[in-house]
């Protein structure tokens, strides 16, 4: 009895001591004291609004910090305290949106054991060091911070700590890890997209010293090598995730790992170096739920051993190279719910996994990813297997290698199928109208197939359907009436096919529907309010390439609030749509060609933050001066916008090209507000812009691209376009700007088009070019540049355009031009699909090249040409023979110079050329035979030379015009004067070899008769004693004169 006492009043001690315990936790997920009349410490009050005052909160979070409205600071938001003590325990300021800096006077909250600053944004400050004294905390979130530098290591004094988490703050870096070791209570650490490479060789060994740890989240570390210790010691982890590191694992993932982490439930090795079959080791945690292992290498098959994953939920082997059967013992994983096998090499028959995979796994499975494989049946046994699966609601076949109709009998018995995705396959014909058998369907997925013919009216029998994607086919017809039917569509696609006529009233029925995709296709009509009637959720809309009319009265208030329209190519003129001004929440607006001809209206410029395309329209009237914080992209290019430009803030693009804005551009390019600029893009082209260009392009440093072309700007270039290392296209083309090309530009070693033309630049081309190795277009055409040009032009192997004509450049061509690869068939450089590079699709680059004689310009196939200009000059000499060289090379214009010499007898090299001009020269000599093999060849001008003789016989030559041959000595076609018929003009090709056969012949005597007093020695001494040596001579001399006899015989035809 004794005994029984004593068991009965430890365990009451015990429950007294465990609700003291809570008393002196207080409410740690509440705000205030509950029903206490305790009041927070003065000194803690303090310094919250201390810590208040260093804080920006733009969003009003903290308002209720202070005291002439509540003096108990437990009362305020995001505190919490002690019940008994009124201390404060819990500062939580989760998701506040809060800016500025951490003030140290948290240090007097002296029983804080709840710290949770988490998604906000402190705008990279440094971790404040002073955080490792408060000792007290058992929780602290820094998490999605924006926090920035060194994580201090004074955070290892937080030894009473359970969570740490200073994840996904993305600059943040450690230099050792071995302060965590001392964490000795911590459960939990959040690491991810912490930089650890300074601590590869120990950050295991460190955290393997916390054996009380359950989760650990070191996903995005830059971790490349693991160090395994000899003994595992996180004997309580559950959770491990080393997802998107460069981890060198090998296959070499010891048993150990295995045996000292059996609680072991979640795993994530996603983004890593496996490299080889999958490690049996990972088959052996028994109680693990969640294995990740796409994107690591992984090939071979799975082994069978994978049936030992009794508690398997999750199986992730997306991206990886795994192929052969999936084994039969897979069947077994009675708890497996979601496996994905997407993007591998399975290839054959789908029924082959069904089979695999039946026995207790086909009652468990939910989701089934086969997508990115190469299977190209279905078999047929599927439609009676795949009825076990019975719970199946997630099946994705996308990107394989299927074509056919839909085998809607096998999907109809999946009764619990919500998810299909069949996309990106070759599938043909028209959806069935069986299609309404599956009753369940929520998301329907048959983009980028083959399929044809109208929509089935059945598709509106899914009353279930919330996704339905279909782009990118070869639908047809008009649009049923049915779709009005689908209730619970959110997202509708049905962009890139054929669909016709109106679109139907019932769309206004979609009153869940969110987003709303139908460009591309040829609907044509009015689009009227009652399109629109019950859309009370829609937030994007893209229609554009129809043949649409908005028709809605003008007081018309729209029922939803959209982020984002694009319905480029409407007709929604001639005046501005005023119903937009009610979109509060759009960022992103594409009304171009659309025909509005009506001025700004006011209040388009209040939309902050959004990206306007309002370009090829009619609209008129000046831009004011701006007042929000800016647009990301401004397109109003092609309009009749005048007056000046002011300062407009843009934070990526801005397009005004082709309009009638004037004056000078200081006020735009000179603002102080500029110097935080980060637009990467400038168009102005096309204006009547005047003045100097102003010397502050410091304040524009990330820019990659300026056209500032056809205005009317003079002076020189400001050397501050030096300062724009981002700058990779400069486009300052028909101005009146003078001077010397500023040497500062050698700084823009990015550059890859510098277009200067038709300017009053002087001076000689700069040796300093070479400082921009990765220069692509070269336009220095129609300006004053003098001297020779330098050798160093030579080493921009990487051009592909070089316009350096109608200037007054002397001296001789260059022979190391062979050195420009990029116009060579041998060249490395891959094609550039948008050589510039900037962030974002819609920027663009154009230019003006002259080819065949014509001006015109390039934009989509601008990467294509190569081109060599030097015409128009005062260059002399030869033509070097090394240019022949550059066999990829389209244009070759070298008129208007006083070259010499003949053509080079290798032009035929020149494989690729289509426009070849060497007219207005003092070239002589005879056209290579070589010149008619050029295939492509559709423009040449060999006119006012000195060349002589017949134009040589070919298919090209003959078919250009006579004035490509005229002011020369030329004769046949395709001029009039015939060629004299006499022996020694009449086939002038042939009378050249027979020249050359004289040749041959007369150094073929002379050699005989010097070598003849040793040949009499040395050969008709042999023939009188030897009659072996005597019958070779006369059988060489008897084959000797008839070839001479033959050759003279030839000589007489031509003759007669």
């Amino acid at each position: 009895m004794t005994i029984h006492m004593t068991i009965h009043v430890t365990t009451m001690i015990m429950f007294f001591m465990f609700l003291a315990e809570v008393a002196l936790m207080g409410n740690v997920f509440g705000n205030g004291v509950g029903e206490s009349n305790i009041l927070c410490h003065e000194t803690e009050k303090q310094a919250l609004l201390s810590f208040k005052k260093d804080l920006v909160d733009d969003y009003n979070k903290l308002v209720s910090w202070n005291v002439s409205e509540e003096e108990d600071c437990c009362k305020w938001a995001g505190i919490s305290c002690n019940a008994l003590t009124g201390h404060v325990s819990k500062l939580s300021l989760r998701d506040g949106s809060l800016t500025g800096k951490i003030n140290p006077s948290l240090l007097n909250l002296t029983h804080l054991a709840n710290l949770d600053l988490s998604l906000n944004n402190f705008e990279g400050i440094q971790i404040p060091s002073f955080v490792g004294s408060l000792v007290s905390l058992r929780y602290l979130n820094l998490t999605y911070g924006h926090f920035k530098g060194m994580i201090p290591q004074q955070l290892g004094n937080l030894s009473s700590l359970l969570y740490l988490g200073l994840g996904h703050n993305l600059d943040l870096y450690v230099d050792n890890l071995h302060w965590v070791s001392s964490l000795s209570s911590l459960e939990s650490l959040d690491l991810s997209y912490v930089d650890l490479s300074k601590a590869y060789d120990h950050w295991l060994l460190a955290i393997n010293m916390i054996p009380s740890l359950q989760e650990l989240h070191l996903s995005y570390c830059y971790l490349s090598h693991i160090h395994f210790p000899s003994h595992i010691n996180l004997t309580s982890l559950e959770t491990l995730d080393l997802s998107y590191n460069s981890l060198e694992l090998g296959g070499s993932i010891p048993c150990t790992f295995r045996n000292n982490m059996s609680l072991l439930k979640y795993l994530d090795l996603s983004r890593n170096n496996i490299d080889s079959v999958i490690p049996n080791c990972l088959f052996s945690f028994p109680n693990l739920e969640h294995l990740h292992l796409s994107n690591t290498k992984l090939h071979g098959v799975i082994s069978s051993d994978v049936a030992n994953l009794t508690s398997i939920v999750s199986l992730n082997l997306r991206s990886n190279a795994l192929a052969g059967k999936i084994p039969s013992s897979m069947g077994k994983l009675c708890n497996l719910k979601e496996f994905d096998l997407g993007g591998n090499n399975y290839k054959g028959s789908v029924s082959m996994v069904f089979e695999s995979l039946s026995g207790r796994l086909s009652k468990s499975l939910k989701s089934l990813n086969l997508g990115r494989n190469f299977f190209d049946s279905f078999g047929g046994q599927l439609v009676d297997k795949i009825k076990d699966f019975e719970n199946l609601d997630d099946f994705s076949l996308q990107s394989n290698k299927f074509s056919g109709p839909i085998p809607i009998p096998i999907f109809k018995n999946i009764i619990s199928l919500k998810s299909l995705d069949l996309s990106y396959n070759n599938f043909s014909g028209p959806l069935p109208e069986s299609l309404d058998s599956l009753s369940k369907l929520e998301s329907f997925y048959i983009s980028n197939n083959h399929f044809n013919g109208p929509l089935p009216k059945s598709l509106g029998s899914l009353s279930q359907l919330q996704t339905l994607i279909i782009y990118r086919n070869h639908f047809s017809g008009l649009l049923p009436e049915s779709l009005g039917s689908l209730s619970q569509l959110q997202t509708l696609m049905i962009s890139n096919n054929h669909f016709s006529g109106l679109l139907p009233k019932t769309l206004g029925s979609l009153s869940n529907l969110e987003y709303l995709s139908i460009e591309s296709n040829s609907f044509e009509g009015n689009v009227c309010e009652f399109h629109f009637a019950n859309l009370k959720k829609l937030k994007h809309i893209f229609a554009s390439e129809n043949n649409l009319s908005f028709k809605v009265s003008l007081d018309w208030t729209p029922p939803f609030s959209l982020g984002t329209i694009e319905i480029r190519n409407w007709n929604l003129g001639p005046h501005f749509p005023t119903w937009l001004k009610s979109q509060k929440d759009i960022f992103r607006i594409d009304m171009s060609n659309t025909g509005i001809s009506d001025i700004i209206p006011s209040w388009l410029w209040n939309f902050s933050s959004a990206d306007i395309d309002m370009s090829r329209n009619q609209i008129y009237g000046e831009i004011p001066n701006f007042k929000n914080d800016g647009y990301y992209m401004l397109n109003f290019s092609y309009n009749k916008l005048t007056g000046p430009l002011p300062h407009i803030p843009v934070r990526s693009m801005l397009d005004l090209s082709n309009n009638y804005l004037s004056g000078n551009i200081s006020n735009f390019l000179c603002d102080p507000k500029s110097s935080k600029s980060n637009v990467m893009a400038l168009y102005l082209e096309n204006n009547l812009l005047s003045g100097k260009i102003p010397d502050c392009w410091m304040y524009w440093p990330s820019l990659n691209l300026i056209n500032l072309d056809n205005n009317n700007l003079s002076g020189k270039i400001p050397s501050s376009v030096g300062s724009l290392l981002n700058l990779m296209s400069l486009h300052l083309q028909n101005n009146s700007l003078s001077g010397e090309i500023p040497k500062t530009m050698k700084n823009c070693s990015a550059l890859k088009g510098l277009y200067l033309g038709f300017n009053k630049l002087v001076g000689t081309i700069p040796r300093w070019i070479e400082s921009l190795p990765t220069l692509r277009f070269l336009v220095l055409r129609s300006n004053n540049f003098t001297g020779h040009i330098p050798n160093e032009l030579c080493k921009l192997s990487m051009l592909q355009v070089l316009d350096a004509s109608d200037n007054s450049l002397t001296g001789k061509i260059p022979k190391c031009f062979n050195n420009l690869t990029a116009m060579s068939s041998k060249s490395q450089n891959n094609p550039f699909q948008y050589y510039l590079g900037v962030n974002n699709q819609r920027s663009r680059e154009n230019a003006n090249v002259v080819i065949k004689g014509r001006e015109n310009q390039y934009n989509t196939i601008l990467y294509l040409l190569s081109t060599f200009d030097l015409s128009s000059n005062k260059l002399s000499g030869e033509i070097p023979e090394q240019l022949t060289s550059l066999d990829a090379l389209q244009s070759l214009n070298l008129s208007g110079n006083y070259l010499s010499g003949s053509i080079p007898k290798k032009i035929d090299s020149m494989t690729y050329l289509e426009s070849l001009d060497l007219s207005r020269n003092h070239l002589s000599g005879h056209i290579p035979t070589s010149l008619s093999s050029l295939s492509f060849l559709s423009h040449l001008n060999l006119s006012y030379n000195n060349l002589s003789g017949k134009i040589p016989i070919g298919t090209q030559l003959q078919s250009m015009d006579a004035s490509s041959f005229m002011g020369n000595k030329l004769c046949g076609p395709p001029l009039l004067k015939k060629c004299i018929e006499d022996p020694n003009t009449t086939h002038s090709n042939a009378s050249n070899e027979d020249g050359q056969r004289e040749d041959d012949e007369y150094w073929f005597r002379l050699g005989i008769g010097m070598g003849f007093g040793v040949s009499f020695v040395g050969v008709i001494v042999p023939l009188v004693v030897c009659g072996f040596w005597r019958r070779a001579y006369f059988w060489f001399f008897e084959e000797y004169l008839w070839n001479k006899f033959v050759d003279y015989f030839i000589k007489i035809k031509y003759m007669f």
